[in-house]
Parts: C-alpha cells; sequence; structure tokens
C-alpha cells in the first residue's frame, strides 16, 4: 500500500513535506507552492521530531523541517530558515522606538506570554522557564483569549520572525531581543537519492535564503 501511495505521488508531482513547528510551515508553505505551480506540495504538521525523522526514513514525507541537522549517510540537509523570539510592544509604549532590547533589564515590566510548547519553543526552554518564573508574567494557552487581551491592556507580548509574517497581533511594534538562546536555525532534509526531484524546492530555498535565513547559503 506505501509503495503505491509513493508511486501514485512521482506520477502526479505530488511532493510530502513534514514540518516540525506550524511557524515555518505557515510562513513557507504558501510560496513554495506559488513558486512551484506545476506541482502539488502537501504539508503536514508533526510535533514529535524522532517521529518525523522515522516517517523521513520510511519515505511518507520527501523532505522534512526540523530544528536538528540529521546525521546519517543516506540523508542531507541544508539550512531553511531561522527563527527567533522577539518583543512585540504597543505602539504607543515607549520602548516601541528601540532597535534591539535586552528582556533581562525589564524584568519589572508586565508580560503576556502565549505559549503553543512547540518544538521552537523547546529549543529555547532555558529562556523561556526563566522568561516565565519572572513577575508580572501571565502565560495564556488559548490563543482567542490571548488576542482579545492584547486588545485591552498595555503589556509587553512576544511572537517569532517567522509567525509575524502570518499572525496578526495588532498595532504593536516587532523588537529583536538581545538575550540569549533565543533563536535557532531549521534544516530541511531528504534522501539524497530524492534530491533531483525536489530539486525545484531546494532552489526555491537557496534563491530565498535572505528571505528565510538572513544570509546567503
Amino acid at each position: 500500500m506505501k509503495n503505491t501511495f509513493r508511486q501514485y505521488a512521482k506520477e502526479n508531482n505530488l511532493i510530502k513535506l513534514g514540518f516540525c513547528d506550524p511557524g515555518p510551515m505557515r510562513f513557507s508553505a504558501p510560496l513554495l507552492q506559488k513558486s512551484n505551480q506545476n506541482i502539488a506540495i502537501s504539508s503536514e504538521l508533526v510535533d514529535d521530531e524522532t517521529s518525523l525523522l522515522n516517517q523521513l526514513l520510511s519515505r511518507k514525507y520527501d523532505a522534512i523541517i526540523t530544528l536538528e541537522k540529521i546525521n546519517q549517510p543516506d540523508i542531507e540537509s541544508i539550512p531553511f530558515a531561522k527563527e527567533q523570539l522577539m518583543l512585540s510592544i504597543p505602539i504607543n509604549d515607549e520602548l516601541a522606538s528601540k532597535k534591539s532590547i535586552n528582556l533581562h533589564k525589564y524584568q519589572n515590566r508586565e508580560f503576556a506570554v502565549y505559549r503553543s510548547y512547540c518544538a521552537f519553543e523547546r529549543k529555547i526552554k532555558k529562556f523561556m522557564d526563566w522568561l516565565t518564573e519572572r513577575p508580572h508574567i501571565t502565560v495564556y494557552t488559548d490563543y482567542f483569549i490571548f488576542r482579545q487581551m492584547l486588545e485591552q491592556k498595555n503589556v509587553l507580548s512576544f511572537t517569532t520572525r517567522l509567525v509575524q509574517t502570518y499572525r496578526n497581533d495588532g498595532k504593536r511594534s516587532i523588537i529583536p531581543l538581545e538575550d540569549e538562546i533565543v533563536s535557532a536555525t531549521y534544516w530541511i532534509s531528504y534522501h539524497k537519492d530524492n534530491k533531483k526531484r525536489l530539486n525545484s524546492i531546494l532552489n526555491w530555498v537557496k534563491e530565498n535564503a535572505l528571505m528565510l535565513l538572513g544570509t546567503d547559503i
């Protein structure tokens, strides 16, 4: 059955991508499809990176996007996108004009944190644990309630480099953080013998490296 599906996918120009996080998926999937209209691109979210790797090895996915570079003889990985936690500030706040901020200097400010406990949050766990232990922090796990609160209160919050491109948290300034361990790199990994089939996807990643990574590959 699996072999039949893989054959169907190849014959029908379907490329299946697996993502460990919603950020890179929601940011890149529409752009990938727009730039590769001659093929169909399927994007799926798998929160467990070990499971995601196993599904690449079994060839359920043609490529996967994870926060770890895969070191296996038959697998190749290249940088895909940079993610970074960023401060979200009301536009009328005194901090809104700053170019960057070290959060350790503003521990007494009121913060609202929306936590999805995704792979990126786990990657920067040390910082997130420090953050949520600070005074004046309210943690939300329901985005609808979090979004309503942002409209009602003048509090500092967070977004990320990728999430800010598709999620609207209202009229706020987005400021990079100077704190350590608040960024990470996503990698796209694939079987070496499948590289030719993924050529248009990989070329798109390389051609858009400045947008995705902030630097050329």
